[in-house]
């Protein structure tokens, strides 16, 4: 595309990216080194360079002096070509002991096959062909960094990206990427507060590399204490380079308030928290989580292998340790204030302003009612669009989340984001208000706006369906919720079943005043 607005603005001949390729081919061969060295020096390029330095604001900034230093000690250095270093064959030193299939259960209703494996874990697959040539797979089990106890709890959140950063069995993380390019695979482990995750993905052709990483990351993390300093170096780099941010501050503070101040809280770790980091815990509590398959529950959608899936499963997932793991998080107390409550953090000089209003309580999950709150957060923010966007001129965009969830509590949550000028967020906090209380009254929704929300809502439902990604997140759902899993197939007939009455009783239960935060971020 800007090659053809470059052509069209200043006549830049657009052959196309094929021609140009085929030019570089046909050319590239008769270019030498001796021509390049003539050309190096007519130019000069070891005495003529620009510099541009990049930092942020207010720091010490190198001399133009110390910058040619920089440049001349570089030139003249003696770097030697870069050898490329002999990889492993394989990436497993030897084969795992398959385990073995106990028990296996078809469902002809949702078309999803449950094998039980003789070490405790479980898969679930659902073979589609909606995208040729695709497998995408998953696994949780619950528990996460929640379960770890010792005050340095950042070397468990940290520890699979602590893990990742260091590789794997006899591959640094950078070798792995090496043996793994030119093959459709992608795996990667996750410790979040109350899961463990995995997610990937490949072709049929290179299912079973991608079941030897996963068996890799999963038993065999490898220290490596040089790139962990390289991470905690990096990441607190990261870190302050966040804390310039009035956005990012105000978010992590915001956070620390709703949660009166507990340790997880905390969105942003300082350099005294990084610092805290065990390798050696984060390595133990990683093992911990991943080095057995017993209570994880696997998904796979796509084009599986009939011929051989079941013995790859066997193999890899099959042959993980069964060593009996804690399968239940655990509650940390990290629950938000309560009440009403009013919460103003002045960050930034810009006349930028954001007004988050959060309303939340603990409620039994129910799957029609998540249903209808999905209907009555479209309705609300097309009014929000309608009213305080396009009539007030009064935001810049955003809208208004609403959920309920069962995890890590049974909670509704609501939580607008309406960023604007200061001098609107009182006006724009107020109209807010003024929607959520309007939706509450009888006959105030309109039949347009229940069709259209409606609408939306099957036409998300029919194009979701015709993916791969859709399948794989919804299974796992079902499973975590517990939930009847050929409600996935009738999602039509529960959206026909939902009436304008049953969202105005939805918008009166949830959409209360019980507990409510409202919060501002405001120029300084």
């Amino acid at each position: 595309i800007e090659e053809l607005v470059r052509h069209f603005l200043t006549n830049e001949p657009a052959p196309g990216i094929q021609w140009e390729y085929n030019l570089v081919k046909g050319r590239l061969g008769n270019v030498y080194i001796s021509e390049i060295n003539i050309l190096k020096d007519k130019i000069g390029i070891d005495k003529t360079y620009f510099a541009l330095v990049t930092t942020k604001t207010g720091s010490n900034l190198p001399s133009d002096g110390d910058q040619k230093s920089y440049i001349d000690e570089a030139m003249s250095s003696d770097i030697k070509a870069y050898a490329e270093k002999a990889l492993p064959k394989s990436l497993l030193d030897g084969m795992p002991t398959p385990g073995k299939v106990v028990s296996e259960v078809k469902d002809a209703k949702t078309r999803l096959i449950t094998w039980t494996l003789s070490n405790g874990a479980k898969v679930t697959f659902k073979p589609t062909g909606l995208k040729n040539d695709e497998i995408l797979f998953s696994a949780y089990r619950f528990g996460g960094s929640s379960l770890y106890t010792g005050k340095d709890f950042l070397s468990a959140d940290y520890s699979n990206n602590v893990v990742d950063e260091m590789g794997y069995g006899a591959f640094s993380n950078s070798d792995l990427q090496k043996f793994l390019s030119g093959k459709n695979v992608s795996v990667s482990t996750i410790i979040d507060l109350q899961k463990d995750l995995i997610n990937g993905k490949s072709t049929v052709k290179d299912l079973e590399t991608a079941l030897q990483a996963l068996y890799l990351k999963c038993t065999s993390p490898r220290k490596d204490e040089e790139a962990f300093a390289s991470f905690k170096n990096r990441q607190m780099q990261m870190m302050s380079e966040m804390k310039s941010d009035p956005q990012t501050r105000y978010s992590d503070t915001l956070n620390k308030f709703m949660y009166k101040n507990h340790p997880r809280s905390k969105e942003i770790p300082d350099q005294a928290d990084f610092d805290k980091i065990n390798l050696d815990h984060a390595i133990d509590f990683y093992k911990q989580r991943f080095n057995s398959g017993n209570g994880m529950n696997f998904t796979f959608v796509g084009s599986m292998p009939s011929d051989s899936f079941k013995i790859l499963v066997e193999k890899y997932i099959g042959g993980l340790p069964s060593t009996l793991v804690v399968s239940k998080d655990k509650d940390l107390g990290m629950h938000p204030i309560l009440n009403e409550n009013n919460f103003t953090f002045r960050a930034g000089t810009e006349p930028k302003s954001m007004v988050n209003e959060m309303s939340y309580f603990d409620t039994p999950y129910s799957q029609e009612d998540e249903m209808r709150l999905n209907l009555l957060s479209e309705i609300i923010n097309n009014r929000i669009t309608d009213i305080i966007r396009e009539k007030m001129s009064a935001i810049y965009g955003g809208g208004v989340g609403m959920r309920i969830s069962k995890f890590p509590k049974e909670r509704f949550m609501m939580q607008s984001f309406l960023p604007c000028g200061p001098e609107n967020a009182v006006k724009v906090k107020d109209a807010f208000w003024d929607i959520i209380q309007a939706v509450k009254k009888e006959n105030n929704i309109t039949a347009d706006e229940f069709q259209k929300a409606t609408e939306t809502a099957l036409q998300k439902y029919k194009v979701g369906i015709q993916s791969n990604n859709f399948w794989l997140g919804t299974i796992e759902k079902y499973q975590q919720y517990n939930l009847p899993m050929e409600n996935m197939y009738n999602f039509e007939e529960r959206l026909k079943a939902v009436s304008i009455e049953q969202l105005t009783a939805t918008a009166k239960k949830y959409l209360s005043s019980k507990n409510v935060l409202h919060a501002v971020l405001m120029p300084e």
